[in-house]
């Protein structure tokens, strides 16, 4: 019995993850400024998306595997010279696909990068440029 569990846990432990692949990080830049992003989990190598423009929906174009993501920290970039910092954390997320948003308020910008895995069903923002 003891023979039969270890051969179901290992199968478990180094066979599934190589058909488990999460995708490709993608960031929806919603914002005024472009963004840079790096984004990182534990035991995985780090991934750069930078000047992400606005209205830029941008994939990585390096997979993940099945790295789970744990943080994000990146900033936006306004014409005008401000930088707004940007961070995401979690205990470890499959989550790939996020949306940069920000807002002024008094004067002052203030960002976020919230989670969106289905942005396959979010229009693409550039079809409403010209209205």
């Amino acid at each position: 019995m003891k023979k039969v569990l270890f051969v179901a846990l290992s199968f478990l432990l180094f066979a599934a993850p190589s058909f488990a692949e999460y995708t490709n990080y993608t960031v929806l830049n919603s914002t005024p400024g472009t963004v840079d992003l790096v984004l990182e989990g534990p035991f995985c190598e780090q991934h750069f998306l930078g000047e992400i423009q606005p209205s830029e929906l941008r994939q990585d174009n390096v997979t993940r595997g099945i790295c789970m993501l744990a943080r994000i920290d990146g900033a936006i970039h306004m014409d005008n010279g401000v930088v707004v910092p940007l961070k995401y954390r979690s205990a470890g997320t499959t989550y790939g696909q996020f949306i940069v948003v920000a807002k002024q308020e008094d004067g002052k910008w203030n960002g976020k990068i919230m989670p969106f895995d289905d942005l396959d069903g979010f229009p693409d923002p550039r079809s409403n440029l010209n209205n």
